[in-house]
C-alpha cells in the first residue's frame, strides 16, 4: 500500500491534472479518426449487400460503439496495472541512478555538478514512466483494434480488408501530420535530450567516462562551450576521473 501511494503521489498534481486532460482529448481524436474509415467501410457493405437505409445506420452505429468498448474495456483492465508497474520501477531507477552517481569518485566535479544531473536524471525518468505507463497500453489496444477490425473485414469482404488497410493507412498519417506537437514532447524523452541539457562534448566524454553507463549520449565536437569541460579542466580531480 505504501509503494502504491508512493506511486500516486510521483508526479506534482498539476502536471499530472494537465497531462491527463491533453492526453484524453488526444486519444478520443486518434480513435475517432482511426475508427471513422472502418465504420465506412462497414456502411459500404452494407450498402453493397442491399440493406435497407436505416440498417445501414444502425450497423455504422454498432460498429462505432463495439471500437469504443472493445478498445477502453483493453484500457481499463490494463491501464491501472501497467501505470502501476511503471511508476514503480521508474521509482526503482531513479534510486539507483542517484546512488551510482553519489558514489562516483569525481571530486570537484560532483560537488559543483551532481545536484544538476540529479535534477536532469529525475525530470527525464519522469517523462519515462509517463511515457511507458500511458502509451504502453494505448499502443496495445491500438494493435488489439486494427487486428480485430482487419480479420472481421476479411471475413466480409477480401476486397474491403485491403480498402480498410489503405483507409487506415491514410488516416494515420494524416494524425502523424496533424500531432506533429507531439513529436515535440516526445523528444523531451529522446537520447539526445541529454547532449541538448547538458552541453557534454565528445572530448569531455573521454574525460569523464562515466556518462557512458549511464547512457547519457554527446554532443557533436565544435557545437557549443561546455562549463562542465572548463570545470573538468580546473579540477585537481581530473586525473583521477579520467582512471573511471
Amino acid at each position: 500500500m505504501a509503494l502504491k501511494n508512493r506511486v500516486r503521489t510521483a508526479m506534482p498534481e498539476t502536471h499530472s491534472h494537465r497531462h491527463t486532460q491533453s492526453f484524453w482529448l488526444y486519444r478520443l481524436e486518434g480513435l475517432l479518426l482511426a475508427a471513422a474509415p472502418i465504420v465506412a467501410v462497414a456502411g459500404v457493405i452494407a450498402v453493397q449487400a442491399g440493406q435497407p437505409a436505416g440498417q445501414v445506420v444502425l450497423l455504422c452505429a454498432l460498429a462505432m460503439f463495439g471500437l469504443v468498448a472493445l478498445r477502453y474495456w483493453v484500457l481499463a483492465s490494463a491501464m491501472d496495472r501497467v501505470f502501476n508497474a511503471a511508476y514503480a520501477a521508474g521509482l526503482r531507477m531513479r534510486s539507483g541512478l542517484l546512488q551510482h552517481l553519489t558514489r562516483l569518485p569525481m571530486g570537484r566535479f560532483r560537488t559543483l555538478h551532481t545536484g544538476k544531473v540529479a535534477q536532469i536524471l529525475s525530470e527525464d525518468i519522469t517523462w519515462i514512466e509517463t511515457w511507458v505507463s500511458h502509451h504502453w497500453p494505448m499502443s496495445q489496444s491500438d494493435t488489439l483494434l486494427m487486428l480485430t477490425l482487419l480479420v472481421g473485414a476479411a471475413v466480409l469482404n477480401p476486397a474491403m480488408a485491403v480498402a480498410a488497410v489503405l483507409t487506415f493507412a491514410v488516416g494515420m498519417a494524416v494524425l502523424c501530420i496533424s500531432k506533429n506537437t507531439c513529436s515535440r514532447a516526445a523528444c523531451n524523452i529522446a537520447p539526445w535530450a541529454w547532449r541538448r541539457r547538458l552541453g557534454i562534448s565528445l572530448s569531455l566524454r573521454k574525460v569523464c567516462r562515466w556518462c557512458a553507463p549511464l547512457g547519457i549520449p554527446t554532443k557533436p565536437s565544435g557545437t557549443t562551450t561546455s562549463p562542465l569541460r572548463s570545470c573538468v579542466k580546473a579540477s585537481p580531480a581530473a586525473s583521477s576521473v579520467t582512471r573511471l
